[in-house]
């Protein structure tokens, strides 16, 4: 079985932070122990870019923001359940041909279930 450490960013505190309080509050203890990615203008940058290049749309920037953070820091996996945007076949591709010209590996994009297969 691969070893993970898993991060998270500011952007993922703001998301687990919304909603319901008392719910909101249990996520972001869950997450209270996580390493922060540093959100660096590189990041800024490449997430304006994957939107200014229609690999992600102009109201995805919640969505961009993790994609550029994990690609500027060298993350191999971001897991996402959001079907949608970002754990979904079709933007694979676009989002990361954005990141590569932009000089960064993209992190293979995938729900956490993918990740795990197979593993107990």
């Amino acid at each position: 079985m691969a070893d993970f450490a898993c991060v998270i960013s500011q952007i993922v505190l703001d998301e687990a932070g919304r909603g319901d309080k008392t719910a909101a509050a249990r996520r972001l203890a869950v997450l209270k122990p996580y390493p922060l990615l540093d959100i660096n203008a590189d990041a800024m940058k490449l997430a304006k870019r994957l939107i200014k290049e229609g690999a992600l749309p102009a109201n995805a920037v919640d969505d961009a923001g993790p994609v550029a953070v994990c690609a500027v820091h060298g993350v191999r996996f971001l897991l996402s359940w959001n079907f949608r945007r970002l754990a979904n076949a079709e933007k694979l591709d676009p989002i990361r041909q954005v990141c590569l010209l932009a000089g960064y590996f993209p992190a293979t994009i995938c729900t956490p279930e993918e990740l795990m297969k197979g593993n107990p």
